[in-house]
């Protein structure tokens, strides 16, 4: 399956590069309701090969995510692979581009969803949580870069 959701930044590309280089990053730009605590982190800033450990809190739902980071173009491309969690594969690109306006950020996902096919007949909710997840990240790092 695949998600995208894009949002313009009022800033330069290399701030906006750079804050996602940052892992202590994610627990700001989280929505109420989902945490994301570091657990153990090769590298910060992140680089190639770059793995973090992520136990993440939802509802009543508790999971360690191990992601490295598999592609690393500056100032363009950062991409994180899970190596363990909870999608059967999840692949997720954030991809920076110069605008006229500032930088274009896409978050872009491919993912198997869990549980065969009773992951995929949630699928349809699996993809509004992630609208709802990047909608607000995009509008809490919109704050933070604007300032």
């Amino acid at each position: 399956m695949k998600f995208n959701k894009k949002v313009l930044l009022e800033c330069e590309i290399d701030k906006a590069f750079n804050f996602h280089l940052n892992p202590e990053n994610i627990s700001r730009i989280s929505p109420p309701g989902l945490s994301a605590k570091i657990v153990k982190i090769t590298d910060s800033p992140l680089k190639l090969n770059s793995e973090v450990t992520l136990e993440v809190k939802q509802f009543f739902f508790t999971s360690e995510w191990l992601v490295k980071i598999s592609e690393f173009r500056e100032p363009n491309v950062i991409c994180d692979e899970q190596l363990k969690g909870v999608f059967k594969y999840w692949k997720h690109y954030h991809i920076f581009e110069q605008d006229a306006n500032g930088t274009r950020m896409t978050d872009r996902i491919f993912f198997t969803p869990p549980f065969g096919f009773f992951g995929l007949l949630a699928s349809p909710f699996i993809l509004l949580g992630l609208w709802i997840m990047f909608t607000v990240r995009h509008k809490k790092t919109k704050e933070i870069l604007e300032k």
